[in-house]
């Protein structure tokens, strides 16, 4: 039981932070269209 609770709750913090990885990769890719001069592949 606690193992099958600590799972899910691996797998929700999993799903936030692919969320914010993809939200943030989004926000990159836009930023990069608007000022082509700066890289932020850093």
């Amino acid at each position: 039981m606690l193992t099958s609770g600590l799972h899910l709750q691996i797998e929700q913090v999993l799903r936030q932070t692919r969320y914010q990885v993809t939200l943030t990769h989004i926000l990159i890719q836009y930023l990069d269209h608007i000022l082509p001069g700066l890289d932020f592949s850093a």
